[in-house]
């Protein structure tokens, strides 16, 4: 435990599921989080507090929407003004573009 000490990661798509489960690996081994979900909510702010006072860990929540470039625009300047180093990259969202080959009926 704790040899990510001092690393921060960002992790999109960190509100449930993998993404998540792998927020919860990374803070539980000393990491700060840059969180990116697209909402922000109540259950959500209560889960990072507790990372935060459990671990002695800081995360950062970003909210927008990854299908939104001017979004992503702003959240970019952000994460830029946090003035951190990211080490480590998460890429877990995924968006599902249903007008090509995969069609939702």
């Amino acid at each position: 435990m704790g040899e990510l000490k001092g690393k921060t990661a960002l992790i999109t798509g960190c509100n449930r599921g993998i993404g998540k489960a792998i927020m919860q690996e990374l803070v539980a081994d000393g990491a700060n989080i840059v969180a990116c979900t697209r909402k922000q909510t109540a259950e959500q702010d209560a889960f990072y507090r507790q990372c935060q006072s459990e671990y002695g860990i800081q995360i950062y929540p970003i909210y927008f929407d990854l299908s939104d470039e001017d979004a992503i625009r702003i959240a970019l300047k952000e994460i830029y003004s946090l003035k951190i180093v990211i080490d480590i990259l998460v890429n877990n969202a995924g968006i599902l573009n249903t007008d090509g080959l995969l069609r939702l009926k």
